[in-house]
């Protein structure tokens, strides 16, 4: 028997895609893929997870800000078709939420119940506004939420659990849980801005920062500011460990002073 002959196909048939069928859409590649929402090739090597996704977004909040976190962006810095990422969140809104309880979770409230109240809530409050403080493009989303995902209403349990243990009844510990939680996030928000200004300034030594802010104050007309003047070694070192500390000292202090008071409306 002779050797087979490998048939010739016409031009046509070679050039006709083998796996496509006649009523099969065109392919989609390169950038109109990503627009289509389908993964482009670089989009297909990297390895996308629920925990790689809120990495990326926190890594541009903190280096541009929350504004700067758009679902296109982050897709782009992932290498993803932005559609992709719809697997793991439903909209900007939710990841935004699941963006700010992950900043929440890397405390664990757990770690202090054993000791006693003042502990347990200074450390709350210590972690939350070195949180914020580390993250300060994320504090936003105070504004325009309470209370946002499965780790702060944990954290917020425990807070209020120990309150309710000193407070004279759970009105008096709700007021305290949000008289503290204002404060931390106010000394939190000014802090960051005054380190930005600081950035801005091109001031890398807390301490000269420290001491230009408090020559400011005694540089001012003595007869218009005399009490700015004459407490400007006290008020130029704000937004400082010591200063947050005093702070939070007094109204955990408040809290027991109230608790004693025989009624709400007694003089402390």
């Amino acid at each position: 028997m002779g050797a087979r002959r490998t048939p010739v196909l016409p031009a046509r048939e070679v050039l006709r895609d083998p796996v496509r069928q006649p009523h099969d859409p065109p392919r989609t590649t390169g950038h109109a893929a990503g627009l289509h929402g389908v993964t482009t090739d670089a989009a297909s090597r990297t390895s996308l997870s629920h925990t790689a996704v809120l990495d990326a977004a926190l890594a541009i909040v903190d280096a541009e800000g929350l504004e700067a976190l758009t679902i296109r962006r982050l897709a782009a810095d992932l290498g993803a078709a932005p559609m992709a990422l719809y697997r793991y969140f439903a909209n900007k809104d939710e990841l935004v939420t699941s963006l700010f309880d992950r900043v929440i979770s890397e405390y664990d409230p757990d770690q202090h119940r054993e000791g006693d109240w003042r502990e347990q809530l200074g450390s709350s409050f210590r972690w939350f506004r070195r949180a914020l403080v580390s993250h300060p493009g994320i504090m936003p989303v105070l504004t325009r939420r309470v209370g946002v995902g499965n780790h702060s209403d944990r954290i917020t349990e425990s807070v209020l659990a120990s309150l309710r243990r000193i407070a004279r009844d759970d009105e008096e510990a709700a007021r305290a849980f949000f008289a503290l939680v204002s404060y931390t996030v106010g000394f939190a928000c000014l802090e960051a801005a005054s380190m930005a200004q600081r950035r801005a300034a091109g001031i890398d030594d807390a301490g000269e920062w420290l001491r230009l802010s408090r020559l400011r104050f005694e540089s001012l007309p003595r007869a218009a500011h005399p009490c700015l003047v004459d407490l400007a070694g006290y008020i130029g070192g704000y937004w400082t460990d010591e200063q947050f500390e005093d702070g939070l000292s007094r109204l955990l202090a408040s809290v027991v002073v109230r608790a004693a008071s025989p009624t709400r409306d007694s003089p402390s």
